[in-house]
């Protein structure tokens, strides 16, 4: 029998763990076990002394790799050991490609604790110190991996089981669908961001851009048609070395020095300005506003078993609705503290969820917080809001002004104030939309989280499924009418192609394809006018009465808005209220990735359903004759519904 030859071999050393102070004082004794192609290799076991923080090994270990599954782990795990027993302390993977081919890697990495329900939530138990080294032939990339038969899973769906191994099942089935529900709503953000970018050439945005690609794309199929496939794979060769790590890591060396120097360049004239402008914008009793810092504010909120989340369950010992970092009494977020203007903004990032909340069972030092709602671990909430001085002079200026006139008294915030409008900070469900956390009872907290997932992940894959069904219906005749039309139809685009170049009918198509998209970027720009006359109405009557908005268009970038004094957040619920019916469809992540009120106009068109997003053809034969034949062609949804026909019984023609 000839034997399989190694994809490779991975060595490995095992350098030094550090324990967290918290861990650290339960640990007598200490060691690793390194698991990598079904393999296992396990370390000396050191004797922990009392208080000590790091524990050097310095032990290596090889593996021989036969199949190099990019995807598979090599997975650490940390054990600490006491006179009455011996227990995991924290455990992390690493991906197989993370190990450079013939070149030595070194990762600091976190230990996670695997007794949480989502360890990477949780605190860091401690960190392992690790060196890899892949010693792998440059043909083994070129050469196929094993095949593998079946599909490891941790849950079944047959055979007698008990109530505890079927509730473990449950959970490793949702800890699976929660993984792939991300992964596929993270690959549709990414197109939807992508589309989004080929609409506007699409549907004639930018008018220039548009009617160059069409040049060119005449120009070229007309006299340069021979060329389209070399010039297709340089377009493609481009994007792999735009793409390239080598060279996103000169672009990242590149971005940090301009940095570096508009830093500096900046410093330069602000401090220019200070000693210029200095006596003329601030007065002279006013020493505090010339150092206006970042303010941070904390939101925190408590929920009973049976109730939503809400400030007023807070209790004696915990921190206040409104705190410092340090935990002290703070004023809520207001647009002018000291007499210096601020714009505040929701942190959100991948320490918190889409609405910049993080949950705990508790407040405190000892706190563990989480990135999502546990609904039988997750009694307490908290929400970072970061304020930046407004650093315009002339705004500046004017609220000195304002303070003069009103005898010394800071400006009121009546104009950024919920309450000043009569909008309540208190998530009220129907008015300021749902929210994860104000359900009745914690189980309605996780059903809504999954139903929402599933509503999501059911609303993308309906869209391609109908999509596709109804060409393929089309084309093998499942209604008799339309069924005639595609004969009819391909038999006549036959013979086109028989009496005209090939060259001659691809153009047409184009020139079909940008008519179609100039008729439908009519009305995405009557959408997105719509969007912006609202947008300015709210702005000019609620949060900037008297200040100048009008000159807000689809360029103006979203960090000025918020600079002017509108918040993210009362923003995010105005959309919220106005296009979505309060209902939680539009994070507040979402909108942080919005550059511009275009691309957020864009984002809320795409996104609700009170937009018409195809333009309604006229009833004509002759006009998107294609199109006005889908319409009328049966997906297969009928074929799954209980109630429906599907041929069965006599079907007597008269």
């Amino acid at each position: 029998e000839t034997t399989e030859p190694l994809a490779g071999v991975l060595r490995t050393r095992i350098t030094w763990v550090k324990i967290a102070a918290h861990r650290r004082l339960s640990a007598e004794s200490v060691f690793v076990i390194v698991r990598c192609a079904r393999l296992e290799h396990r370390t000396v076991e050191l004797s922990q002394p009392l208080g000590e923080e790091e524990a050097v090994f310095e032990q290596d270990y090889e593996f021989p790799v036969a199949d190099d599954d990019p995807d598979a782990p090599v997975t650490f795990e940390v054990w600490t050991t006491t006179r009455r027993r011996c227990r995991q302390l924290g455990r992390i993977d690493v991906p197989f490609f993370c190990f450079t081919r013939n070149k030595k890697s070194v990762f600091e990495l976190p230990l996670r604790d695997v007794s949480l329900p989502k360890p990477a939530e949780g605190p860091s138990v401690g960190t392992i110190l690790v060196e890899g080294f892949l010693e792998q032939p440059l043909e083994s990339l070129l050469l196929p991996r094993p095949t593998s038969i079946g599909r490891d899973k941790k849950w079944g769906t047959t055979g007698a089981k008990s109530i505890l191994q079927q509730i473990r099942e449950i959970e490793d089935f949702l800890q699976e669908f929660e993984v792939f529900s991300q992964r596929f709503m993270y690959h549709c953000d990414t197109w939807r961001a992508l589309s989004i970018q080929f609409r506007t050439i699409l549907f004639w945005d930018s008018p220039m851009k548009s009617l160059a690609t069409l040049v060119f794309v005449t120009v070229l199929v007309l006299c340069f048609h021979e060329y389209t496939l070399p010039l297709s794979l340089l377009f493609v060769l481009l994007m792999i070395m735009k793409q390239h790590p080598a060279f996103q890591r000169n672009v990242a060396r590149s971005k940090t020095s301009v940095d570096q120097v508009r830093t500096k360049l900046k410093k330069s004239s602000s401090k220019v300005f200070t000693n210029e402008k200095a006596t003329e914008s601030i007065p002279a009793d006013s020493g505090n506003e010339a150092k206006g810092t970042v303010q941070e504010r904390l939101e925190n909120e408590r929920r009973w078993v049976w109730g939503q989340f809400s400030w007023r369950r807070l209790r004696l010992w915990d921190p206040p609705h409104w705190s410092t970092v340090d935990g002290a009494a703070a004023d809520e977020p207001r647009a002018v503290l000291d007499g210096i203007q601020y714009h505040w903004r929701v942190e959100v990032n991948q320490l918190t969820d889409p609405e910049g909340w993080r949950y705990a069972n508790q407040f405190g030092a000892n706190a563990v917080w989480r990135t999502t709602l546990q609904p039988t671990q997750s009694m307490v909430r908290q929400r970072r809001h970061i304020g930046r001085p407004r650093i315009n002079p002339d705004l500046m200026r004017s609220v000195t002004s304002t303070r003069s006139i009103q005898g010394g008294k800071e400006p009121s915030s009546s104009c950024v104030s919920d309450s000043a409008q009569g909008e309540t900070t208190e998530p009220v469900p129907g008015k300021n939309g749902l929210e994860f956390g104000m359900g009745k009872t914690p189980v309605h907290d996780m059903l809504q989280q999954y139903l929402l997932r599933i509503s999501i992940v059911q609303h993308h894959m309906e869209f391609w499924m109908e999509w596709y069904e109804r060409r393929k219906n089309l084309l093998f005749g499942m209604k008799l009418p339309t069924a005639h039309f595609a004969v009819l139809g391909v038999f006549i685009m036959f013979m086109v192609t028989l009496l005209f170049p090939t060259r001659w009918v691809v153009l047409l198509w184009i020139y079909a394809f940008a008519w179609e998209g100039l008729m439908s970027g009519k009305l995405m720009q009557r959408n997105r006018n719509t969007f912006m006359h609202a947008l300015k109405d709210t702005a000019m009557t609620l949060w900037l009465p008297g200040e100048d908005v009008a000159m807000w268009n689809s360029d103006t970038r979203l960090q000025e808005v918020v600079e002017h004094g509108v918040e993210v957040l009362k923003l995010r619920e105005w959309i919220r209220r106005e296009f979505f019916g309060g209902t939680p469809m539009l994070s507040l992540r979402s909108i942080h990735r919005c550059s511009t009120l275009g691309d957020l106009a864009a984002l809320v068109i795409w996104s609700s359903d009170q937009f018409a997003r195809r333009r309604q053809r006229q009833r004509v034969w002759y006009k998107s004759t294609l199109k006005n034949l889908l319409d009328h062609v049966p997906s297969d949804m009928t074929l799954f519904q209980q109630l429906t026909y599907k041929g069965e019984g006599n079907y007597l023609v008269s």
